[in-house]
């Protein structure tokens, strides 16, 4: 099982990694219709690809999934709401846009999903990162602790 800290870096032999770059809870107002029982945590992630290949990948498709509480339940991804305004989507997206169709050697993208957790498990995330693979399908790495980098977004 591979498997590190929320600050840590995910790396597979083919030179693909992952990282968490930013967990944050954001106002519930940002998103459709949410609870007041429940939180939106929003990840920010890079996938990038010091490999020798582009790496292909399925646009609007997910790569890292959050969980909380001991059983891991999988949050409740949030498709938020598209604002007109560039700076204040851009501060309040809660999905990423412009996903690449692939990312080539050297290079990195950044991703954004946002999912919605019981707030009474937010002392209990984890989360799980699963880049595509060329070939066949890749070992998940597990990122612990994530609450600990949570930070509250206004």
């Amino acid at each position: 099982m591979l498997e590190g800290d929320a600050s840590s870096t995910a790396r597979w032999r083919d030179g693909i990694t992952a990282r968490l770059v930013a967990v944050e809870r954001v106002p519930n107002s940002w998103g459709v219709d949410i609870p007041k029982s429940r939180a939106l945590v929003r990840l920010r992630y890079v996938i990038g690809n010091e490999g020798a290949g582009p790496l292909p990948i399925e646009p609007h498709s997910s790569w890292v999934t959050l969980f909380y509480g001991v059983n891991r339940t999988e949050g409740e991804r949030e498709a938020g709401y598209s604002y007109d305004n560039p700076k204040e989507n851009e501060r309040k997206g809660l999905n990423g846009d412009n996903d690449p169709t692939r990312i080539m050697p050297g290079t990195k993208a950044t991703y954004v999903e946002t999912y919605a957790v019981p707030i009474a498990e937010l002392g209990s995330l984890v989360a799980a990162a699963s880049p595509p693979a060329e070939e066949g399908i890749r070992d998940s790495y597990t990122f612990l602790g994530v609450e600990k980098v949570l930070v509250e977004v206004k």
